[in-house]
C-alpha cells in the first residue's frame, strides 16, 4: 500500500534499462516522510522520470516537481497546491518540544526540495507562500517552477 511498490517498480526499470519512466500524479498529498523517500527515489534514477500531473496537493507538489526538468506536465484544468507540513502533536513539553524541532527540520527540507527542482525564488520568499495553501492553476505552476508544460494532445 502506499508509494513503496511504485518506488519498487521505478528502481526495478530503471535497472533494467534507463527508458523514460512515467509518473502520473493524482494526489491530497499524504506523509512528508513517505514523500522524501519518493522524491529520493525519483532523484537517484539514471532514466528520465516524467511527472504528470492531475491534482497535486501538498507533497504531491512536490513529487510534481521532483520530475526531470523538461519532462514535468499538467492537464489544462489541474490544480497544485503547497503548503506548510502539519500534524497532530500529543504528549508531554519535552515530546512537544522534539516534535516541534522535527517539524521545523521538514519543512526547511520541502523549501530546499523546491529550490532544487527549479524553484527561481528566495527561502523566505517560499515560505511566506506556503504559509497558507497556496493555489496554483497550470500556468501558475509553470512560472512558479513545479511543472514545464500543459498537456494538450496525449500523455508524452
Amino acid at each position: 500500500f502506499g508509494p513503496l511498490p511504485i518506488m519498487d517498480t521505478m528502481i526495478a526499470m530503471d535497472s533494467i534499462n534507463h527508458d523514460p519512466i512515467r509518473l502520473i500524479i493524482d494526489s491530497p498529498g499524504g506523509s512528508v516522510m513517505l514523500g522524501f523517500t519518493l522524491y529520493d527515489t525519483i532523484k537517484s534514477l539514471r532514466s528520465p522520470v516524467y511527472t504528470i500531473g492531475r491534482n497535486c496537493f501538498s507533497m504531491a507538489a512536490i513529487i510534481l516537481a521532483s520530475g526531470t526538468h523538461g519532462k514535468r506536465f499538467l492537464y489544462k484544468h489541474s490544480k497544485v497546491m503547497l503548503h506548510l507540513p502539519f500534524g497532530e502533536v500529543s504528549g508531554d513539553t519535552q515530546e512537544i518540544k522534539i516534535m516541534q524541532k522535527e517539524m521545523e527540520g521538514m519543512k526547511d527540507q520541502l523549501v530546499d526540495m523546491l529550490i532544487n527542482c527549479g524553484v527561481k525564488k528566495s527561502k523566505k520568499s517560499i515560505l511566506k507562500d506556503i504559509d497558507r495553501s497556496f493555489w496554483m492553476n497550470p500556468e501558475e505552476s509553470i512560472a512558479y517552477g513545479l511543472a514545464d508544460e500543459i498537456i494538450d494532445k496525449g500523455i508524452p
